[in-house]
């Protein structure tokens, strides 16, 4: 294919006419024609013009072997080395651009580009937390504990994506509003120039050399500013060895981001071998095989992209967007499928297999600040028995025998006091696990198979330790005791005491002393509500003088 062919094709798809391009490279639109019809070549430094315009290379734009015009275009152009010298390109242009404006127009200029991205930042953060409260709407099932983490991740990720799209767009908005318009500058100058140099004219006939060039709005009474770069745009050596390793730490992160969808590539073979193992229970989990096998040809797509990213290798974007869109709907029949039998389940809460309700029993050693918690719902049982002595309480915990642990006991320092949680501890082994899994699916019923149920606690002590027990509870917390036969019952567990953290106040609730850094004063209060009274602390900072 000879040159004037790949010249015609390219100016073609780039949607430039002959007087276009010959108005870019400074010549005449006949010159393009000779160029086209194959009867003259340009001389070297309009041919690498040409490529630069074209973003093509001088070997395949020169050689007459290749017949492809698409194998005239660059192959670098997802190369990071030739992304960076673009950015160095763009920082080029952008510094002689403002040291050609006058100060007016520079000032203008920030203060437009200042304004649109106080604008953008406004609006990521507005889309960010109106985004984030929107998705955790849709992700209601998640438990509390995590709620506030999740929300705080996908309300950073919306703000990285928000940020991205806002600097894309700061900088595509300074591109199209000063930068083009510098280039049509620049280029209307080079031709005044050549419209000088070409034309034979004395100086007697300037009222003729101001007629041919009114048309440029060019003035000779004004000289423009010259702006001063390097001849060939070259950078310099130590930002060519600044991008190579900007690039190789960009290729170590993509390793290290390809790493996790590695793993997720084996859980989700995982979950298909199970799904299939499990799909002759209910049609759910033939949903479920056919959603996770689209997910797994998503995770292929999207780790193949990035081991072609790090060894620089093209990728055929048009048919992995065809996969990428025929895997979507695929996973959209799975997850349709699935909802269907989900539709054949029962829904219950945690486990409720029931069996003979047994007992086990924990002593433990009272000291004068020690405090029982317990997470049941109806709280505690403190029974009486005299014949304990004042330094043993006995706890009993009665539970259902399925996955029955034992008591466990968790201590700490809590205002100033032995902080002991005591509660019921359940475990399902794994082969538990498979067996009720087993059964839940023949009967078509799901649950959660953590035990939630907290089951029985109860106190054993002489009536000297249980009224102490009960009078530091009262001191931390706001409780309702009542009188059984032989004991009391414990509930209703409220905070009691209420102060500043700001002012590391530490409170001991055995003396009723505190103490708090030097920066603040602070006020203690008994303030009475409907339940009883509690502790306040009124603080505020200290001033200078």
């Amino acid at each position: 294919m000879k040159f004037g062919d790949k010249l015609i094709s390219l100016r073609k798809k780039k949607g430039l006419s002959q007087e276009e391009l010959a108005s870019k490279l400074n010549v005449s639109r006949q010159s393009v024609s000779k160029w086209e019809s194959n009867n003259t070549y340009p001389e070297t430094d309009k041919i690498v013009q040409i490529c630069n315009i074209f973003d093509c290379r001088m070997d395949d734009l020169i050689n007459d072997k290749v017949v492809d015009v698409t194998q005239c275009e660059r192959k670098n152009k997802n190369n990071l080395s030739f992304i960076f010298d673009s950015l160095l390109e763009f920082v080029t242009k952008s510094i002689n651009m403002f040291g050609s404006m006058k100060f007016t127009s520079g000032l203008k200029c920030a203060f437009e580009l200042i304004v649109l991205a106080i604008c953008l930042f406004l609006g990521i953060l507005f889309i960010s937390e109106g985004g984030s409260t929107i998705i955790m709407k849709l992700l209601f099932f998640i438990p509390n504990i995590i709620y506030w983490n999740v929300r705080n991740f996908i309300c950073a990720i919306l703000q990285i994506i928000g940020t991205g799209l806002a600097i894309i767009i700061l900088i595509h908005t300074f591109k199209i509003r000063y930068l083009d318009y510098y280039d049509r500058l620049m280029t209307t100058e080079n031709n005044k120039e050549n419209i000088i140099k070409k034309t034979n004219l004395d100086d007697n006939t300037k009222d003729e050399q101001k007629k041919l060039l009114k048309k440029f709005k060019f003035s000779f009474n004004k000289e423009p500013k010259v702006v001063i770069r390097d001849e060939k745009h070259t950078t310099f050596a130590f930002l060519t060895v600044v991008s190579k390793i900007i690039i190789l730490m960009a290729k170590f992160f993509v390793g290290l981001f390809a790493l996790c969808f590695i793993a997720s590539l084996l859980g989700l073979v995982v979950c298909f071998v199970l799904s299939i193992y499990l799909s002759h229970y209910s049609i759910m989990f033939v949903g479920i095989d056919v959603g996770v096998f689209a997910a797994i040809i998503i995770n292929v797509i999207i780790l193949l992209l990035l081991i072609y990213f790090i060894i620089n290798r093209k990728t055929n974007l048009k048919v992995i967007c065809y996969i990428f869109l025929g895997s979507l709907i695929l996973m959209g029949i799975g997850v349709g499928i699935g909802v269907i039998g989900l539709t054949e389940f029962k829904i219950v809460e945690g486990i409720d297999y029931q069996s003979e309700t047994i007992q086990k029993t924990k002593y433990l050693n009272v000291d004068k600040n020690m405090v029982i918690y317990t997470d049941t719902e109806d709280g505690y049982t403190i029974k009486i028995d005299n014949n304990l002595s004042d330094k043993t309480i006995k706890v009993v915990g009665m539970k259902e025998k399925d996955f029955y642990k034992g008591i466990e006991v968790y201590n700490g320092d809590y205002y100033g006091m032995n902080y002991l949680h005591v509660r019921n501890s359940s475990y399902l082994q794994f082969a538990d696990f498979i067996r009720l899994l087993k059964k839940d699916l023949k009967d078509k019923i799901l649950r959660s198979y953590h035990d939630t149920s907290a089951g029985q606690i109860e106190i054993v002590c002489n009536e000297k330790v249980a009224n102490m027990l009960i009078e530091n509870a009262k001191k931390i917390h706001l409780v309702d005791v009542d009188k059984i036969s032989n004991g009391f019952h414990v509930k209703d567990y409220e905070q009691k005491i209420f102060t500043a953290p700001s002012c590391d106040i530490e409170y001991d609730a055995m003396t009723g002393e505190y103490s708090f850094n030097n920066n603040c004063v602070c006020e203690k209060k008994i303030v009475k509500i409907d339940d009883g009274e509690t502790i306040d602390f009124d603080c505020y900072y200290k001033t200078n003088g």
